[in-house]
């Protein structure tokens, strides 16, 4: 009887100890199986799809020179998808190869490079409102209809209108409003300061650029003024 209760006790000690280690040695994994390049609370941003068999993990997102640009600890399936920033609010992306790292601990579980090419804005059609004054034909207004061919979010700050050899330069009505991957919208400007003083058939130049100056689309326009 006291031999089958140590053997017993045995078996069960060594169930216990199969069962610790197999908890121990079950290997962490964690894969990035999709992501998005997007707008989000307007800042440039990429949607990350991550599938984990443990928490928390960690994703980073790293710059072409290999700098954190930003960083989110997943807790649990509810930080799925992982929302990391490219950049501040309303400043466009440099093109380049970024990089994903997924980290449990000090252990990197996964890292992927991705190329991306940054807006780029296609001029579809502008309208021009010009006004006759006593100092000539004044730009009252000009409404520009681009479309974004890239793969990021395209914010558009500032437009500069040459005619001639006269030329100025206002800030886009609408530039809260990011132009998304493969949007078409419609862009204006109000406050130019430009006279053509008598009619006739111009060639106009629109440079469209972002806010801290970097152009993103420059394209002619036949205008005719009457």
């Amino acid at each position: 009887m006291k031999k089958e209760v140590v053997m017993s006790t045995i078996m069960v000690l060594l169930f216990c100890v199969s069962v610790l280690f197999g908890c121990v040695s079950e290997e962490v994994k964690a894969t990035i199986k999709g992501y998005e390049v997007t707008d989000f609370d307007g800042r440039p941003a990429i949607k990350v799809n991550v599938e984990t068999n443990e928490y928390p993990i960690t994703i980073y997102l790293l710059g072409p020179d290999r700098r954190t640009i930003d960083m989110k600890v997943i807790e649990s399936e509810k930080d799925i998808p992982a929302i990391l920033y490219l950049g501040i609010s309303g400043i466009n992306v440099k093109p380049g190869t970024y990089y994903l790292k997924l980290e449990y601990g000090t252990k990197t579980l996964e890292e992927k490079s991705i190329t991306i090419q940054g807006p780029k804005i296609q001029f579809i059609n502008a309208k021009f409102d010009f006004e006759k004054t006593f100092m000539g034909y004044e730009l009252k207004k000009i409404e520009m209809s681009l479309k974004n061919t890239g793969d990021c979010p395209a914010y558009l700050y500032w437009v500069k209108v040459k005619i001639g050899d006269k030329d100025s330069t206002d800030v886009i009505e609408e530039y809260k409003v990011p132009l998304k991957p493969g949007e078409t919208k419609v862009y204006t400007a109000k406050d130019l300061v430009l006279y053509i003083e008598k009619p006739g058939t111009y060639t106009a130049t629109i440079e469209i650029s972002g806010f801290g100056g970097t152009v993103l689309g420059k394209f002619t326009k036949t205008v005719e003024v009457r």
